[in-house]
């Protein structure tokens, strides 16, 4: 009787690659330069978020909150589709469909679409 242990040690070779692995959402400066020169993007965005008087952009503006990172990252629709594809992706990843690295990119175009969808839906009140 011989023990074909193949697939285990693939499962385990992409557990341990998995290890330490983290996936970063968000607005990063080094990837999403303002070309107008004003401020950073993360900044831009933050005061988007989270709204500001008097001196955000331009002086003397007031701008309200505008929370679409928090409307996607708390929408109980989005935690549900993530959370299903991290465990049909996990699942591929264990079966040798795909590499631990790739289930991060897929759920990471998940949590794009799904920021995109709060940016240009947020209070319905944007049309596409």
């Amino acid at each position: 009787m011989k023990k074909n242990t193949k697939l285990l040690d693939q499962m385990v070779k992409y557990l341990r690659r998995m290890n330490g692995l983290k996936l970063k959402w968000g607005f990063f400066d080094e990837e999403y330069p303002d070309p107008r020169g004003f401020e950073k993007v993360s900044e831009i965005a933050q005061l988007v978020e989270n709204g500001h008087k008097n001196g955000g952009l331009f002086e003397g503006t007031t701008t309200p909150p505008r929370p679409f990172f928090k409307a996607a990252v708390e929408s109980p629709e989005n935690h549900h589709e993530i959370r299903a594809a991290i465990k049909k992706y996990q699942r591929w990843v264990l079966q040798g469909k795909i590499d631990p690295v790739d289930k991060f990119d897929l759920v990471g175009d998940i949590l794009v679409k799904q920021l995109r969808e709060s940016i240009l839906n947020f209070g319905g009140s944007i049309q596409q």
